[in-house]
C-alpha cells in the first residue's frame, strides 16, 4: 500500500508540474491554447495518452489531468491508448511506444556513480567483505549496480503489448501489477522490486503483439538467488503463431542451474531466424522443488521473471 501511494504521490507531482509549465492564453473565447516553452497550442488539438494496458495510478493520473484541464479550459479532452491514432499533440502519460527515444532521457546522474566508486573504496578501506544478503563480494556488488544502470529501461518490440500467463505471479511478488512484463522495466538483485515470482511451477507467457510483426529476438530475463530458494530455469521454449491458435517452434534450449553462482540476473534468449507473427509465447521449464543439494531440500523452488523481450536485432 504505501508503494502505490508513493506512486500516486509522485504522479500528483508529475503533474503538478506539467500544470505549472503551462499558461493558459485566452487567444480567443471559444478556444483556449496554452502555453509550453514559449509555443501556443490550441487545447482542443490535444488528447491524453496512456500505455495499452496502463496500471491503476497511470490510469488515475490520466483522469486527474482530464478533470483538472476541464475545470480550468472548459475542454474535456479524451483519453486514448498507444493504440490510438496520434494527434498533433498529445500528453502521454506512463512510458509510451510514442516516445521510443525517451529511452535515451533514461540516465544515470553522474553523481550516482561517483557515490558508488566512493561507497566501494570505502567499503575496501573498512575491511567489508560482503555488502549483500546473497552474499555479493565489494567488487561483486559494484558490478551488479553498474549493470542495473545501464539497463535500468529497455526498449523493445513487445514494450506495452498485452501478454496472458498460464497461472497468476504470487501476490506478494507481483511487481507493479498486470503488464510488467513488457514495461521496459528491469530489476536488480532485489527480488521485491520489478520482479514477479511463481512458486512451485513453470513459468509460461502469451505475449500479442497487436499484428503480424517481423523480428529475430526473442528472451526472458531471469534472476538466481539460491538462498531465496529461486532458481534459474532448465530449459527454454519460444514458440510463435499469427492465430494464438496453431504455434511453430522457434527455439528450444537447455540450460544449467550452477549451484556455485548463488546470486545472478540473466537474460535468457535466441536469435532466431527472421520470423513474421503476431503471438510469441515463451516457455521456461526449471526447479519446482529445491534440490537435495540446497538447503531447501524438499520445499518449493521460485521462479522469477522482470521482462520478455521480443525484438530485431
Amino acid at each position: 500500500m504505501q508503494n502505490e501511494n508513493d506512486s500516486n504521490t509522485r504522479m500528483k507531482k508529475h503533474i503538478l508540474l506539467l500544470c505549472l509549465l503551462m499558461a493558459f492564453v485566452p487567444v480567443n473565447a471559444q478556444i483556449p491554447s496554452i502555453t509550453i516553452r514559449g509555443l501556443q497550442y490550441n487545447l482542443d488539438r490535444f488528447q491524453i495518452v496512456t500505455p495499452v494496458n496502463p496500471r491503476p495510478v497511470e490510469q488515475k493520473a490520466a483522469s486527474e489531468l482530464q478533470k483538472y484541464l476541464e475545470k480550468i479550459s472548459g475542454i474535456r479532452l479524451n483519453i486514448a491508448d498507444d493504440g490510438a491514432k496520434m494527434k498533433t499533440c498529445e500528453f502521454v502519460i506512463g512510458r509510451s511506444i510514442r516516445v521510443p527515444e525517451s529511452i535515451d532521457i533514461l540516465k544515470v546522474q553522474p553523481d550516482l556513480l561517483d557515490q558508488l566508486d566512493t561507497f566501494v573504496n570505502q567499503a575496501k578501506w573498512y575491511g567489508v567483505k560482503s555488502v549483500h544478503e546473497g552474499g555479493l563480494s565489494v567488487d561483486d556488488y559494484a558490478v551488479e549496480v553498474r549493470r542495473f544502470f545501464r539497463v535500468a529501461y529497455t526498449s523493445h518490440l513487445a514494450l506495452g503489448k498485452p501478454y496472458t500467463t498460464t497461472a497468476p505471479p504470487a501476490v506478494k511478488y507481483s511487481a507493479d501489477g498486470p503488464g510488467s512484463l513488457t514495461d521496459g522495466k528491469r530489476g536488480s538483485t532485489n527480488y521485491n522490486v520489478l520482479w514477479q515470482g511463481w512458486e512451485g511451477e513453470d513459468f509460461e507467457a502469451v505475449v500479442d503483439l497487436g499484428k503480424i510483426t517481423e523480428f529475430n529476438f526473442v528472451s526472458a530475463e531471469f534472476l538466481q538467488d539460491l538462498n531465496s530458494w529461486i532458481f534459474y530455469p532448465e530449459t527454454i521454449g519460444i514458440f510463435v503463431s499469427a492465430d494464438g491458435i496453431k504455434y511453430s517452434e522457434a527455439a528450444v534450449f537447455d540450460q544449467a542451474v550452477d549451484p556455485a553462482k548463488k546470486l545472478f540476473i540473466n537474460e535468457a534468449g535466441k536469435t532466431i531466424g527472421l520470423t513474421r507473427a503476431r503471438y510469441v509465447k515463451f516457455q521456461a521449464r526449471g526447479i519446482k522443488t529445491c534440490p537435495e543439494w540446497h538447503i531447501g531440500h524438499g520445499g518449493k523452488g521460485w521462479v522469477f521473471v522482470d521482462e520478455i523481450i521480443v525484438d530485431k536485432r
